[in-house]
Protein backbone atom coordinates (compact mmCIF):
# COMPACT_ATOMS: atom_id res chain seq x y z
CA UNK A 1 0.00 0.00 0.00
CA UNK A 2 1.37 3.40 -0.99
CA UNK A 3 -0.21 5.53 1.76
CA UNK A 4 -3.34 7.17 3.15
CA UNK A 5 -5.57 9.44 1.10
CA UNK A 6 -8.66 11.05 2.60
CA UNK A 7 -11.38 12.74 0.54
CA UNK A 8 -13.53 15.43 2.13
CA UNK A 9 -16.68 15.82 0.01
CA UNK A 10 -20.46 15.89 0.44
CA UNK A 11 -23.57 15.24 -1.63
CA UNK A 12 -27.32 15.43 -1.09
CA UNK A 13 -30.58 16.62 -2.67
CA UNK A 14 -29.79 20.30 -2.12
CA UNK A 15 -26.19 20.53 -3.39
CA UNK A 16 -26.36 17.64 -5.83
CA UNK A 17 -23.91 14.76 -6.29
CA UNK A 18 -21.30 16.38 -8.56
CA UNK A 19 -18.57 16.57 -5.91
CA UNK A 20 -19.07 12.92 -5.02
CA UNK A 21 -19.21 11.74 -8.63
CA UNK A 22 -15.95 13.37 -9.70
CA UNK A 23 -14.04 12.46 -6.55
CA UNK A 24 -15.26 8.87 -6.85
CA UNK A 25 -13.71 8.63 -10.33
CA UNK A 26 -10.45 9.87 -8.83
CA UNK A 27 -10.80 7.51 -5.85
CA UNK A 28 -11.13 4.46 -8.08
CA UNK A 29 -7.89 5.23 -9.93
CA UNK A 30 -6.10 5.88 -6.62
CA UNK A 31 -7.35 2.54 -5.27
CA UNK A 32 -6.05 0.83 -8.40
CA UNK A 33 -2.65 2.35 -7.58
CA UNK A 34 -2.89 0.77 -4.10
CA UNK A 35 -3.52 3.84 -1.99
CA UNK A 36 -5.81 3.47 1.03
CA UNK A 37 -8.69 5.84 0.25
CA UNK A 38 -11.35 6.96 2.73
CA UNK A 39 -14.15 9.51 2.44
CA UNK A 40 -14.97 11.99 5.21
CA UNK A 41 -18.57 13.12 4.65
CA UNK A 42 -21.76 14.36 6.23
CA UNK A 43 -23.53 11.06 5.80
CA UNK A 44 -27.09 10.56 4.58
CA UNK A 45 -28.83 7.54 3.10
CA UNK A 46 -27.97 8.53 -0.47
CA UNK A 47 -24.25 8.77 0.35
CA UNK A 48 -24.25 5.57 2.40
CA UNK A 49 -25.79 3.69 -0.50
CA UNK A 50 -23.34 5.24 -2.97
CA UNK A 51 -20.28 4.43 -0.87
CA UNK A 52 -21.49 0.89 -0.20
CA UNK A 53 -22.30 0.24 -3.87
CA UNK A 54 -18.82 1.41 -4.91
CA UNK A 55 -16.98 -0.31 -2.03
CA UNK A 56 -15.59 2.95 -0.63
CA UNK A 57 -14.54 3.24 3.00
CA UNK A 58 -16.14 6.22 4.69
CA UNK A 59 -16.19 8.15 7.96
CA UNK A 60 -19.12 10.19 9.22
CA UNK A 61 -18.05 13.80 9.81
CA UNK A 62 -18.33 14.88 13.42
CA UNK A 63 -18.81 18.36 14.90
CA UNK A 64 -15.82 20.73 15.15
CA UNK A 65 -14.90 19.83 11.60
CA UNK A 66 -11.25 20.89 11.43
CA UNK A 67 -10.42 19.33 14.79
CA UNK A 68 -12.11 16.09 13.78
CA UNK A 69 -10.31 15.94 10.43
CA UNK A 70 -6.95 16.75 12.02
CA UNK A 71 -7.45 13.92 14.51
CA UNK A 72 -7.81 11.43 11.65
CA UNK A 73 -4.71 12.57 9.79
CA UNK A 74 -1.15 11.46 10.29
CA UNK A 75 2.05 13.12 9.16
CA UNK A 76 2.59 12.87 5.37
CA UNK A 77 -0.99 11.79 4.66
CA UNK A 78 -2.78 13.22 1.60
CA UNK A 79 -6.20 14.85 1.90
CA UNK A 80 -8.38 16.01 -1.01
CA UNK A 81 -11.01 18.72 -0.49
CA UNK A 82 -13.97 19.12 -2.85
CA UNK A 83 -16.47 21.39 -1.12
CA UNK A 84 -17.54 25.03 -1.17
CA UNK A 85 -16.64 25.50 2.51
CA UNK A 86 -12.94 25.07 1.74
CA UNK A 87 -12.06 28.76 1.83
CA UNK A 88 -8.89 30.39 3.15
CA UNK A 89 -9.75 30.16 6.86
CA UNK A 90 -11.02 26.58 6.52
CA UNK A 91 -7.85 25.36 4.81
CA UNK A 92 -5.60 27.27 7.22
CA UNK A 93 -7.07 25.24 10.09
CA UNK A 94 -5.93 21.92 8.61
CA UNK A 95 -2.65 20.63 10.00
CA UNK A 96 0.49 21.64 8.13
CA UNK A 97 2.27 18.27 8.00
CA UNK A 98 -0.21 16.74 5.49
CA UNK A 99 -0.42 17.29 1.73
CA UNK A 100 -3.56 19.29 0.92
CA UNK A 101 -5.07 18.97 -2.56
CA UNK A 102 -7.92 21.37 -3.31
CA UNK A 103 -10.62 21.35 -5.97
CA UNK A 104 -11.11 25.05 -6.65
CA UNK A 105 -14.87 25.56 -6.29
CA UNK A 106 -14.67 29.20 -5.20
CA UNK A 107 -12.86 30.70 -8.22
CA UNK A 108 -10.14 31.73 -5.75
CA UNK A 109 -6.77 30.05 -6.17
CA UNK A 110 -5.10 32.16 -3.44
CA UNK A 111 -5.97 29.60 -0.75
CA UNK A 112 -3.45 27.70 1.42
CA UNK A 113 -3.11 24.32 -0.29
CA UNK A 114 -0.20 22.31 -1.64
CA UNK A 115 -1.81 21.75 -5.05
CA UNK A 116 -4.92 23.37 -6.49
CA UNK A 117 -6.97 21.91 -9.34
CA UNK A 118 -9.38 23.84 -11.52
CA UNK A 119 -10.35 21.06 -13.90
CA UNK A 120 -12.86 22.90 -16.02
CA UNK A 121 -13.37 24.24 -19.51
CA UNK A 122 -12.04 27.63 -18.32
CA UNK A 123 -9.59 26.45 -15.64
CA UNK A 124 -6.54 27.32 -17.70
CA UNK A 125 -7.49 31.01 -17.37
CA UNK A 126 -6.02 30.95 -13.84
CA UNK A 127 -2.58 29.62 -14.80
CA UNK A 128 -0.87 33.00 -15.14
CA UNK A 129 -2.30 34.25 -11.83
CA UNK A 130 -1.14 31.08 -10.07
CA UNK A 131 2.34 31.44 -11.52
CA UNK A 132 2.61 35.06 -10.35
CA UNK A 133 1.46 34.07 -6.85
CA UNK A 134 3.84 31.11 -6.73
CA UNK A 135 0.96 28.65 -6.32
CA UNK A 136 1.21 25.05 -7.47
CA UNK A 137 -1.75 24.78 -9.83
CA UNK A 138 -3.13 22.56 -12.57
CA UNK A 139 -6.15 23.49 -14.66
CA UNK A 140 -8.02 23.39 -17.94
CA UNK A 141 -10.16 20.91 -19.86
CA UNK A 142 -7.30 18.39 -20.01
CA UNK A 143 -7.70 17.95 -16.21
CA UNK A 144 -11.46 17.35 -16.19
CA UNK A 145 -12.12 14.20 -14.14
CA UNK A 146 -14.44 11.72 -15.83
CA UNK A 147 -15.91 8.42 -14.76
CA UNK A 148 -14.47 5.30 -16.37
CA UNK A 149 -17.29 4.88 -18.88
CA UNK A 150 -16.45 8.28 -20.45
CA UNK A 151 -12.71 7.71 -20.90
CA UNK A 152 -12.79 5.69 -24.11
CA UNK A 153 -15.36 7.32 -26.35
CA UNK A 154 -15.41 6.64 -30.09
CA UNK A 155 -16.19 9.37 -32.60
CA UNK A 156 -19.89 10.14 -32.48
CA UNK A 157 -22.20 9.50 -35.43
CA UNK A 158 -24.97 12.11 -35.67
CA UNK A 159 -28.34 11.09 -37.06
CA UNK A 160 -29.93 13.43 -39.57
CA UNK A 161 -33.37 12.99 -38.03
CA UNK A 162 -34.01 13.77 -34.35
CA UNK A 163 -36.20 11.14 -32.72
CA UNK A 164 -34.84 10.58 -29.23
CA UNK A 165 -34.45 13.14 -26.45
CA UNK A 166 -32.66 12.51 -23.15
CA UNK A 167 -33.46 14.54 -20.03
CA UNK A 168 -30.89 14.42 -17.24
CA UNK A 169 -30.92 17.09 -14.55
CA UNK A 170 -28.08 15.67 -12.48
CA UNK A 171 -28.15 13.53 -9.38
CA UNK A 172 -30.54 15.78 -7.46
CA UNK A 173 -32.50 18.14 -9.78
CA UNK A 174 -32.73 20.79 -7.02
CA UNK A 175 -35.03 23.01 -9.10
CA UNK A 176 -37.42 20.11 -9.83
CA UNK A 177 -37.26 20.65 -13.58
CA UNK A 178 -37.57 17.10 -14.92
CA UNK A 179 -41.35 16.70 -14.65
CA UNK A 180 -41.94 20.19 -16.09
CA UNK A 181 -39.75 19.51 -19.12
CA UNK A 182 -41.35 16.13 -19.84
CA UNK A 183 -44.82 17.67 -19.65
CA UNK A 184 -43.88 20.56 -21.93
CA UNK A 185 -42.25 18.52 -24.72
CA UNK A 186 -44.50 15.46 -24.45
CA UNK A 187 -46.74 16.39 -27.38
CA UNK A 188 -43.84 17.12 -29.75
CA UNK A 189 -43.65 13.51 -30.91
CA UNK A 190 -40.19 12.62 -29.63
CA UNK A 191 -39.22 9.49 -27.72
CA UNK A 192 -38.18 10.68 -24.26
CA UNK A 193 -35.80 9.07 -21.80
CA UNK A 194 -35.72 10.79 -18.39
CA UNK A 195 -33.09 10.02 -15.75
CA UNK A 196 -34.05 10.00 -12.08
CA UNK A 197 -30.97 10.61 -9.95
CA UNK A 198 -30.24 9.05 -6.58
CA UNK A 199 -30.82 12.32 -4.68
CA UNK A 200 -34.08 13.40 -6.36
CA UNK A 201 -36.43 14.81 -3.70
CA UNK A 202 -39.23 15.13 -6.30
CA UNK A 203 -39.52 11.82 -8.13
CA UNK A 204 -40.45 11.62 -11.81
CA UNK A 205 -44.15 11.00 -12.34
CA UNK A 206 -45.02 7.46 -13.41
CA UNK A 207 -48.21 8.69 -15.12
CA UNK A 208 -46.62 9.73 -18.41
CA UNK A 209 -47.44 7.67 -21.57
CA UNK A 210 -45.25 4.92 -23.02
CA UNK A 211 -43.28 7.39 -25.12
CA UNK A 212 -41.51 8.34 -21.85
CA UNK A 213 -39.00 5.93 -20.38
CA UNK A 214 -37.77 6.58 -16.83
CA UNK A 215 -34.31 5.39 -15.86
CA UNK A 216 -33.59 5.31 -12.15
CA UNK A 217 -29.84 5.43 -11.43
CA UNK A 218 -28.98 3.81 -14.79
CA UNK A 219 -25.80 1.68 -14.87
CA UNK A 220 -24.46 3.49 -17.96
CA UNK A 221 -25.07 7.17 -18.57
CA UNK A 222 -22.70 7.21 -21.54
CA UNK A 223 -24.90 4.69 -23.36
CA UNK A 224 -28.00 6.83 -22.80
CA UNK A 225 -26.15 9.90 -24.03
CA UNK A 226 -24.89 8.19 -27.16
CA UNK A 227 -28.34 6.78 -27.94
CA UNK A 228 -30.13 10.14 -27.87
CA UNK A 229 -30.16 12.79 -30.60
CA UNK A 230 -30.48 15.78 -28.25
CA UNK A 231 -30.01 16.00 -24.50
CA UNK A 232 -31.62 18.48 -22.11
CA UNK A 233 -29.31 18.70 -19.14
CA UNK A 234 -28.38 20.49 -15.95
CA UNK A 235 -25.22 22.56 -16.13
CA UNK A 236 -22.94 20.60 -13.82
CA UNK A 237 -20.67 17.61 -14.35
CA UNK A 238 -22.98 16.28 -17.05
CA UNK A 239 -21.88 19.00 -19.51
CA UNK A 240 -18.39 17.46 -19.63
CA UNK A 241 -19.79 13.96 -20.05
CA UNK A 242 -22.03 15.14 -22.87
CA UNK A 243 -19.08 16.84 -24.57
CA UNK A 244 -17.01 13.66 -24.27
CA UNK A 245 -19.79 11.61 -25.86
CA UNK A 246 -20.36 14.23 -28.57
CA UNK A 247 -23.99 14.78 -27.61
CA UNK A 248 -25.77 17.95 -28.89
CA UNK A 249 -27.07 19.52 -25.70
CA UNK A 250 -29.45 22.14 -24.31
CA UNK A 251 -28.52 23.26 -20.80
CA UNK A 252 -30.27 24.87 -17.85
CA UNK A 253 -28.07 26.10 -15.04
CA UNK A 254 -29.16 25.02 -11.55
CA UNK A 255 -26.46 26.80 -9.52
CA UNK A 256 -24.45 30.02 -9.82
CA UNK A 257 -21.13 28.15 -10.03
CA UNK A 258 -22.28 26.72 -13.38
CA UNK A 259 -22.53 30.12 -15.10
CA UNK A 260 -18.96 30.48 -16.44
CA UNK A 261 -18.80 26.83 -17.44
CA UNK A 262 -22.02 26.92 -19.43
CA UNK A 263 -21.21 30.26 -21.02
CA UNK A 264 -17.79 28.98 -22.14
CA UNK A 265 -19.20 25.76 -23.59
CA UNK A 266 -21.90 27.82 -25.31
CA UNK A 267 -19.32 30.17 -26.87
CA UNK A 268 -17.26 27.20 -28.05
CA UNK A 269 -20.33 25.68 -29.65
CA UNK A 270 -20.80 22.40 -27.79
CA UNK A 271 -24.18 23.27 -26.27
CA UNK A 272 -26.99 25.83 -26.15
CA UNK A 273 -27.15 27.58 -22.78
CA UNK A 274 -30.74 28.57 -21.96
CA UNK A 275 -29.70 30.22 -18.71
CA UNK A 276 -30.98 29.98 -15.16
CA UNK A 277 -33.38 27.11 -14.60
CA UNK A 278 -35.37 29.33 -12.24
CA UNK A 279 -36.36 31.35 -15.31
CA UNK A 280 -37.40 28.29 -17.31
CA UNK A 281 -39.50 29.15 -20.38
CA UNK A 282 -41.17 26.18 -22.13
CA UNK A 283 -41.67 28.12 -25.37
CA UNK A 284 -37.96 28.94 -25.55
CA UNK A 285 -37.11 25.28 -24.92
CA UNK A 286 -39.41 24.02 -27.68
CA UNK A 287 -38.08 26.63 -30.12
CA UNK A 288 -34.50 25.56 -29.36
CA UNK A 289 -35.32 21.86 -29.80
CA UNK A 290 -36.94 22.61 -33.16
CA UNK A 291 -33.98 24.74 -34.28
CA UNK A 292 -31.50 21.97 -33.48
CA UNK A 293 -33.73 19.30 -34.99
CA UNK A 294 -33.80 21.20 -38.27
CA UNK A 295 -30.06 21.93 -38.34
CA UNK A 296 -28.08 18.72 -38.87
CA UNK A 297 -24.83 20.56 -39.59
CA UNK A 298 -24.99 22.48 -36.32
CA UNK A 299 -25.59 19.30 -34.31
CA UNK A 300 -22.71 17.62 -36.10
CA UNK A 301 -20.40 20.54 -35.34
CA UNK A 302 -21.48 20.59 -31.66
CA UNK A 303 -20.57 16.91 -31.42
CA UNK A 304 -17.16 17.28 -33.07
CA UNK A 305 -16.13 20.29 -30.98
CA UNK A 306 -17.17 18.61 -27.72
CA UNK A 307 -15.17 15.46 -28.35
CA UNK A 308 -12.08 17.47 -29.30
CA UNK A 309 -12.28 19.48 -26.08
CA UNK A 310 -12.86 16.62 -23.61
CA UNK A 311 -10.90 13.42 -24.19
CA UNK A 312 -11.96 11.79 -20.90
CA UNK A 313 -8.42 11.09 -19.68
CA UNK A 314 -8.10 13.97 -17.21
CA UNK A 315 -8.30 11.73 -14.13
CA UNK A 316 -4.98 10.08 -15.05
CA UNK A 317 -3.32 13.47 -15.51
CA UNK A 318 -4.64 14.58 -12.10
CA UNK A 319 -3.33 11.45 -10.36
CA UNK A 320 0.07 11.91 -12.04
CA UNK A 321 0.15 15.52 -10.85
CA UNK A 322 -0.78 14.58 -7.28
CA UNK A 323 2.03 12.04 -7.16
CA UNK A 324 4.55 14.43 -8.72
CA UNK A 325 3.79 17.38 -6.43
CA UNK A 326 3.41 15.16 -3.36
CA UNK A 327 6.86 13.69 -3.95
CA UNK A 328 8.39 17.19 -4.07
CA UNK A 329 6.44 18.29 -1.02
CA UNK A 330 7.42 15.22 1.00
CA UNK A 331 11.09 15.70 0.15
CA UNK A 332 10.92 19.21 1.57
CA UNK A 333 9.00 18.26 4.73
CA UNK A 334 11.08 18.21 7.92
Amino acid sequence: MKGNIFIRADGDSSIGMGHIVRTSALAKVLLEKEYKVRYISKLNETLKNFFTKNNFDYINLSNNESNFINSLLEKKDIILFDLFAANESYMAAIRKDVFKFLFDNLEDIDIPADLILHGSIYGGDYSNKAKKLGIDFIGGPEYVIMRDEFRRQEKRYINRDVKNILITMGGADPLHMTNKIIKDILMSGYNIVAVEGSAFSEKISRNFPNSVQIKNNPPSMSELMRNCDICISAGGTSTYELAATGTPTIVYRQADNQILQCQRFNSLGTLVDLGDGKKYNPVKLLDTINELSNDYEKRKQMSEVGQKLIDGKGVYRVVDAIEEYYSKWKDGLK
